[in-house]
């Protein structure tokens, strides 16, 4: 493709054409999959530097540039899914931990919460929100909802159950 070529030269004009062109397109394929997503502006633009810091590895023999690029795109969402739901899952194994406290990704806050308000019901996104990010106890749960403490601990173990199946069915859809 002259337009690759082009930009390995370090053609301004070429860069700014495929800029153009797949900004749209990246962020058409991020919408179809995502339909409410947080961080499409940032996340476009991080993409399409990735794709040129790495369009001298583009071999056209194997693929056409546009499934590259959106492989690119599927490898990026994949790693930031992977990253930000790891950091949920692992805060949600451990008990009496503050969910704040073990965010080890760079994603907002709002953004893993928004992910994690789409997979469940809202009865069952208030208990995990009640336990890991209010800090209530089971007996405190339970006086609120007039259950005991083990129904509501089971009840928060069948929702993580069903959150982590959810979250890898996400990740290697």
């Amino acid at each position: 493709m002259i337009l690759i070529q082009n930009i390995l030269n370090g053609n301004q004009e070429a860069q700014e054409i495929i800029y153009d062109k797949y900004k749209k397109i990246i962020k058409n394929f991020i919408l179809k999959k995502y339909s409410n997503y947080f961080d499409l502006e940032d996340d476009v633009s991080e993409i399409l530097i990735k794709v040129f810091l790495n369009i001298k590895d583009y071999d056209s023999t194997k693929s056409k540039f546009s499934s590259w690029v959106l492989s690119l795109t599927k490898n990026y969402l994949i790693d930031k899914w992977r990253c930000s739901t790891s950091s949920i899952t692992s805060s949600i194994d451990i008990t009496n931990v503050n969910y704040q406290s073990n965010m080890s990704c760079d994603f907002e806050d709002n953004n893993t919460l928004n992910y994690i308000s789409t997979q469940l019901s809202p009865s069952d996104f208030t208990l995990l929100d009640m336990k890991y990010i209010q800090g209530y106890n089971y007996n405190e749960i339970g006086s609120e909802f007039q259950l005991t403490s083990s129904t509501v601990s089971n009840k928060i173990n069948y929702i993580k159950t069903k959150l982590k199946k959810n979250i890898n069915e996400d990740i290697y859809d």
